[in-house]
């Protein structure tokens, strides 16, 4: 099945624009470690300055150059990668209640340590809004790069089922640090579960409107859901 928004291009030319999505994107993350991890360039010392510092740079590489790279050389525009106003209420009332999903979870974990030291408890209003601000950046990023690059623009040029597939794939990996998490409540298996079910029904929403923002917009606000929670323990 090829996805609906597919360019009349020929069978190499489809190969090329998949290759080079898939590859455009690793190379992104690539460069963010190599810069992080591998040769620790300098970063801010202060651990929310170095979250702030670490989640642009990861906004650039991951998800502004490969939208730039899908819009001039593979003719996407960001609307048909998700960032438009389309169907945009419909795309947050649907993200809204995937997203519940994920705070009902999340309530269940409160008693967890990782979450009783979460920096936002005890910051003071100004620290709090700026790790909240980080935090919904990281999140709203999180759809962008998955659902609106990964999942719109492999589906523009090969079968959707690999598209999600290679979605999902990313949606896991990003998520290691929140499945472990949930796993301490409530078991490795119902953690792996969840994720799953949340990257294929974010799926379904994103191939349904063809509007990421929704979606996005829809993880701030768990974001924010989850701060205030947070900031009550």
């Amino acid at each position: 099945m090829i996805g609906a928004t597919a360019a009349p291009l020929s069978v190499p030319r489809r190969i090329f624009a998949v290759f080079s999505i898939l590859a455009v994107f690793i190379f992104g993350v690539f460069i963010t470690w190599l810069y992080i991890v591998k040769f620790r360039l300098p970063l801010p010392r202060d651990p929310l300055g170095h979250k702030l510092a670490t989640t642009l740079l990861q906004t650039l590489t991951t998800i502004v150059l490969p939208y730039l790279w899908a819009w001039k050389f593979l003719k996407l525009t960001p609307a048909r990668l998700g960032f438009t106003t389309k169907n945009l209420g419909k795309s947050v009332l649907w993200g809204c209640a995937l997203y519940a999903l994920g705070f009902l979870a999340f309530s269940t974990c409160t008693d967890d340590p990782l979450l009783s030291r979460h920096p936002i408890r005890h910051a003071d209003p100004g620290q709090a809004t700026a790790i909240l601000m980080t935090m919904g950046l990281h999140a709203a990023g999180t759809d962008f790069a998955t659902r609106g690059y990964i999942l719109l623009a492999l589906a523009a040029f090969g079968p959707v089922s690999f598209a999600i597939v290679m979605q999902n794939l990313v949606w896991f990996y990003g998520h290691i640090y929140e499945i472990n998490l949930f796993a301490n409540c409530l078991g490795m298996p119902v953690a792996i579960g969840l994720f799953i079910g949340l990257g294929l029904l974010g799926d379904f929403i994103a191939l349904r409107t063809r509007n990421v923002a929704g979606l996005a917009i829809a993880h701030v606000v768990l974001n924010i859901a989850m701060a205030l929670s947070i900031r009550g323990l």
